[in-house]
């Protein structure tokens, strides 16, 4: 734990766009913390050695920043691509079988052809001549013709709003205001879903009185009752992206939340396992009226639209519907951990539950949505596959031995009261 958290500390100090002297040192302090209890990855198996230049290169990033500045603007993209270019296209020429000379023998083809395409080029040009008629200097392009020659032969780049999504993308987005929007895919993955199938799958008890209130509040003068039955039926999606402001001190680009409501679903090899629910955490506007700005956490289950057409057909909303599990305010706070512990809200013995437009939903925050009933509900483990997002928030405060021995006694007491095998 203590050699994760050193290099996750590492990573997200490194993005920041500025830096002080107390950020560097904290960066050298977690990369020290790293290389004190890495070790423990060869003791157990998982590595023979950390002679990985990538490693080695973490040593020089402050002396690096000091001296040419923050490194949010670089990467590693260049021997990624390279990898494509000259490994995974070479070992895919190939037919599978004593690949290394094949895959030796394809790449210097595709040198020779290179070379042999860049000599063709080069003599093609020096076979053209200066002009057509022996070199008249008034036939002579200017230097403004070439000018604007250059000019339109250079590509505009494409501005992408200070965004990691493309224009593309983008365009696709329905955008709330300036800075906030979500995306749905434009084809649904789970079309004409009837309602007593969304209760069940979707582990949804209250789905249809939730419904039939938010219609109820929403159209207040519609022309018949509003009444959902269990055979009617809706477009469910699987996920909904939602476009949120950025973090100053790590980048200028807006982020991007891909928020999960996806039921169990069986494999299309039925060697392998079926895919896990995935009910995603995540801040939500519960009054608009009242919002202060931080959103009260809830646990989504569906995210659908209702039909265009049939008996809900009638209803048009402006934006898709997310049925939600509230949990009860910030109030309890785990000093060791130094997280907030989030428990279920319950209303007559049941789950508080409710329909809301998603475009109410904020984003997943980390920051607030870390401990969930108190390491003893299934919302945890919906958390525990986003640990490398929750820890680096935290690194700081909780890096001392009696922090790791209550993490360690706790999720020991978690495993053996959910029979959880040891794999």
């Amino acid at each position: 734990m203590l050699a994760v958290r050193g290099i996750l500390d590492f990573v997200y100090y490194a993005q920041y766009q500025s830096h002080t002297e107390d950020t560097l040192q904290k960066m050298d302090d977690a990369l020290k913390l790293f290389h004190q209890n890495k070790a423990v990855f060869v003791d157990l198996g998982h590595r023979t050695h950390f002679n990985i230049p990538k490693i080695h290169s973490m040593v020089h990033y402050t002396t690096s920043i000091q001296l040419f500045g923050s490194a949010d603007g670089f990467n590693t993209e260049l021997p990624e691509r390279l990898h494509i270019d000259l490994a995974k296209r070479a070992y895919r020429a190939s037919n599978k079988r004593d690949y290394v000379v094949q895959m030796t023998k394809w790449l210097r083809r595709q040198e020779s052809l290179h070379l042999q395409d860049l000599f063709l080029t080069w003599h093609q040009h020096s076979l053209t001549p200066d002009s057509d008629n022996g070199g008249d200097p008034d036939d002579a392009p200017s230097e403004s013709d070439s000018d604007s020659e250059n000019e339109v032969a250079v590509d505009t780049p494409i501005p992408t709003l200070h965004t990691d999504v493309s224009m593309r993308q983008l365009n696709r987005f329905i955008m709330i205001n300036k800075i906030c929007g979500y995306y749905l895919p434009s084809s649904c993955p789970l079309p004409n879903t009837p309602v007593s199938q969304v209760q069940e799958r979707h582990q949804a008890p209250l789905f249809i009185q939730s419904l039939e209130g938010y219609l109820r509040r929403t159209f207040p003068m519609a022309r018949q009752p509003i009444h959902i039955r269990p055979f009617d039926w809706i477009d469910v999606f699987k996920y909904i992206s939602i476009l949120g402001p950025s973090r100053p001190h790590m980048s200028d680009t807006k982020r991007l939340f891909k928020v999960h409501a996806s039921p169990e679903s069986p494999p299309c090899d039925p060697r392998k396992k079926p895919t896990p629910v995935i009910f995603d955490t995540a801040l939500v506007v519960e009054d608009p009226e009242q919002f202060t700005g931080d959103g009260v956490a809830g646990q989504i289950k569906v995210v659908f639209k209702l039909p265009p057409s049939g008996l809900l057909g009638n209803l048009k909303t402006r934006h898709a519907l997310a049925y939600i599990h509230w949990f009860r305010p910030l109030q309890s706070f785990d000093d060791p951990m130094r997280m907030f512990c989030l428990t279920r809200s319950s209303r007559q013995h049941g789950p508080n539950a409710e329909v809301v437009p998603v475009d109410r939903i904020l984003r997943i925050n980390p920051d607030v949505i870390t401990v969930q009933g108190r390491w003893t509900s299934r919302a945890f483990l919906d958390y525990w596959r986003r640990v490398e997002s929750v820890l680096p928030l935290f690194i700081s405060s909780s890096v001392n031995i009696n922090c790791l021995q209550h993490v360690d006694a706790t999720m020991s007491a978690f495993i053996r009261h959910h029979n959880i095998p040891q794999t």
